[in-house]
């Protein structure tokens, strides 16, 4: 698993035809997985590990299950925010090893944290990768 965390200004699109780089900074992670290693999640399910979860998620879901419950018939009520709408599970960089995590970076405080919630997550998957690899899949038999 190789993986890259930068700062990037991105390419965005332009109002009629065209793009241009944004006014802004964007942390963007990428994640090469061998092939081994994407069996490895797959077969163990483990699309859905966090590898970034993007600050405001948490409280955009409270501030939906409030409203839900507050106001259940309300178009708010019956359609909460969804839990992690912006942050990055696994399976995202299965699909494009390159995903944006953050957008607007302010300060480069900020990135750090970024930085250091990315290689902590990546961390907890590489040890539980290592450690589903080290079982034994066979039958084995054995007498105490």
């Amino acid at each position: 698993m190789k993986v890259s965390i930068e700062r990037k200004r991105p390419m965005v699109k332009k109002l009629f035809g065209g793009t241009k780089e944004a006014d802004y900074e964007s942390a963007l992670v990428t994640i090469n997985l061998t092939e081994e290693e994407k069996e490895i999640i797959k077969q163990n399910r483990l699309e859905d590990s966090m590898v970034y979860e993007h600050p405001e998620d948490e409280s955009d879901y409270e501030e939906g299950q409030e409203t839900a419950r507050t106001h259940p018939n309300s178009y708010a009520g019956t359609h909460p925010a969804p839990r992690y709408k912006r942050s990055r599970f696994v399976s995202h960089f299965l699909k494009d090893p390159t995903q944006e995590v953050y957008e607007r970076l302010d300060t480069p405080m900020r990135f750090a944290e970024i930085q250091k919630a990315v290689e902590n997550n990546l961390r907890e998957l590489k040890k539980l990768m290592e450690g589903i690899q080290s079982f034994p899949t066979d039958k084995k038999d054995f007498e105490l």
